[in-house]
């Protein structure tokens, strides 16, 4: 018995007490597999906005901020997968969620002619306040995922925001627009002169967040700015 225990790989040890679990469906997960079984990877709600221009992430953007591309993933749906994922990422402290849906992303955006001339990938920010209780940042985490794939210089903290927004529940889309407006600059301008960069969320609604961050980041000379989200919700 002593002898077939120590021929078990330590992970299958592990595993056999605390199996994992897909992140999705609840099922075990394969050894071969990681964080959503291969079955939910092949149901997450595509979008296949990565091919579409005028599509409706960019739309959000029209008369805002001046954009090359963007493209959300899947499409956020109530009570479906990414609406799970997303809790899971953003309140469970599952930060391998959003580091293994930035993979799906990046490898994705490596196939796409749209995005092929990318150079670096910033996220979204969070407030500090917020940031010290949550303790990370779930943008940063896509946004890892994607470098990783990609090889594309990641800058996990080259936005910051100044100073925290109201509430966003009841203002329409312009206001939330504007409540946005100005909250977000560069930690160093200097590392992105002329760069091509892609700028990561989560989940995105009516895109005035992003936007702001977009415009900070189209104020320094030469830069061009290609938002991606893992999810839309309109």
């Amino acid at each position: 018995m002593n002898r077939m225990l120590n021929a078990i790989h330590p992970d299958n040890f592990f595993s056999l007490f605390y199996p994992k679990l897909c992140a999705s469906c609840q099922r075990d997960l394969r050894s071969s597999e990681n964080v959503l079984c291969t079955g939910c990877v092949f149901r997450l709600p595509k979008t296949d906005q990565i091919n579409v221009s005028e599509n409706s992430l960019e739309r959000l953007f029209y008369g805002k901020v001046e954009i090359v591309a963007a493209a959300a993933f899947y499409r956020f749906q109530k009570g479906g997968r990414i609406q799970r994922l997303a809790h899971l990422l953003k309140y469970e402290g599952r930060q391998d969620v959003g580091d293994f849906t930035g993979r799906l992303i990046g490898q994705s955006l490596l196939t796409s002619c749209r995005f092929k001339d990318v150079q670096q990938v910033i996220p979204v920010p969070l407030h500090p306040s917020r940031m010290r209780k949550r303790g990370y940042n779930q943008a940063a985490c896509i946004s890892a995922g994607i470098a990783a794939i990609t090889g594309w210089q990641h800058f996990p903290n080259g936005l910051q925001r100044i100073r925290a927004s109201d509430t966003q529940t009841l203002k329409h889309r312009y206001a939330r627009f504007e409540n946005v407006d100005g909250i977000f600059r560069v930690s160093h301008p200097e590392q992105h002169y002329g760069k091509r960069i892609l700028l990561v969320d989560d989940v995105v609604t009516t895109g005035s967040t992003m936007a702001a961050c977009a415009e900070a980041l189209v104020k320094i000379s030469g830069v061009s700015v290609f938002p991606v989200a893992m999810a839309v919700a309109n």
